[in-house]
């Protein structure tokens, strides 16, 4: 999701050669939940380019991040699901 800048949260897509890209404004969600009160603490790995780079790739991989794991088994994917949670 396109946060603003302001909060210093790049919106890359997961894409390593947009790794320092910001967004203008927000996403129209995301200004909506920020103003019924959310706080957003962080943002997530995304598949790269939400997986239209290449179907033949795990679907919770990224150049930036690598490759997606359960907060609760990082020394790998625990399972097909995990990366649905993230995402």
């Amino acid at each position: 999701m396109a946060t603003d800048q302001f909060l210093g949260m790049s919106t890359s897509s997961g894409a390593f050669a947009l790794q320092n890209a910001t967004a203008s404004q927000d996403a129209h969600i995301v200004g909506k939940a920020r103003q019924a009160g959310m706080i957003i603490l962080s943002k997530s790995n995304l598949a790269e380019l939400n997986g239209f780079k290449d179907s033949s790739l795990s679907p919770g991989w990224s150049s930036l991040g690598g490759e997606t794991l359960f907060p609760k088994k990082c020394d790998g994917n625990d399972g097909k699901d995990s990366y649905l949670a993230i995402d």
